[in-house]
């Protein structure tokens, strides 16, 4: 008789469960509960309170930082527009000929007068400058007039026969480039500057406004120097007597107009360099920031 096989499955295909009990549990009943206790109403009415109060600072905190944010902007869009038009006041002090005026005394005149009143003669009066033109008033004794202007020679070697020492002179002639070079560097990096102003508002990361500050100081000390160069021009000229006999110097409406410039430049360099400091606010979001950085904004 052949043995029947066994019809129990296999061990190998048997699955094993196992039952992994919790050490928690207490199977008979008679034990203490371990799980978290119950939070009694006066904790959760006082971690509530602690909540709002949070929740109150952070939004009291972003109302002062979004309204000194709008503060700022509105002071960096007002002295932008202000050195935009003061590229305008630069261009009208660099092409106009009233940097200084050369001026001769009331007693001199009247004894040169009294000295040529029986011939035609020309007699100085006044004069003006510019950057690049300087020009001369004369009056005969017949109660005539005459204006005679000259351009600053750039580079000496033309005809200049008919020229004054005043516009020939080697070291006028160096002055006068200097000028002329920087004050067209200026109003390049002027351009620049107010280009990288207004670009800040669209773009409000501290970088743009720290660039736009060192464009500023850059055209401040461009414009600073076209001044410095002029007065050192006049002094020059007075101490080696380029000017008539008798003559003083006054300094013209374009030269103070320079100087409101310088002003104006430099101020708003040291606006833009002091707001483009890092900033770092907690419980903010950066929505509410207007489209700023947390830090670095």
């Amino acid at each position: 008789m052949t043995k029947s096989r066994s019809s129990s499955p296999s061990r190998k295909g048997m699955q094993v469960h196992r039952v992994v009990f919790s050490p928690t549990t207490n199977t008979s009943g008679g034990g203490e509960n371990n799980g978290p206790k119950p939070q009694s109403k006066e904790t959760i009415e006082k971690d509530k309170q602690k909540r709002l109060r949070k929740v109150a600072r952070a939004k009291e905190r972003r109302e002062l930082v979004l309204k000194r944010i709008r503060t700022e902007k509105k002071l960096m869009l007002f002295s932008s527009i202000v050195a935009f038009l003061s590229l305008f006041l630069w261009l009208v002090a660099t092409f106009t000929d009233h940097w200084f005026h050369i001026r001769r005394s009331d007693a001199l005149i009247k004894e040169a007068f009294n000295v040529s009143k029986n011939s035609a003669q020309e007699i100085f009066i006044r004069s003006n400058a510019g950057l690049w033109r300087y020009c001369e008033h004369f009056e005969t004794t017949g109660g005539g007039n005459r204006l005679k202007c000259e351009h600053f020679s750039i580079f000496l070697g033309k005809d200049e026969s008919n020229w004054s020492p005043r516009t020939i002179n080697e070291h006028v002639v160096d002055y006068t480039r200097v000028q002329i070079c920087f004050a067209f560097i200026s109003i390049l990096l002027m351009t620049m500057t107010i280009v990288a102003a207004f670009y800040t508002f669209k773009n409000s990361r501290y970088v743009y406004k720290r660039l736009a500050a060192c464009l500023y100081f850059m055209t401040t000390i461009s414009v600073l120097v076209v001044l410095e160069v002029l007065v050192t021009s006049v002094k020059y000229a007075e101490g080696a007597k380029l000017y008539p006999h008798g003559s003083f110097v006054e300094y013209g409406f374009s030269f103070y107009m320079g100087w409101s410039v310088f002003l104006v430049y430099l101020v708003n360099g040291c606006m833009f360099l002091v707001m483009s400091r890092k900033m770092k606010y907690d419980d903010i979001d950066d929505d509410d920031l207007d489209g700023r950085q947390i830090m670095g904004r």
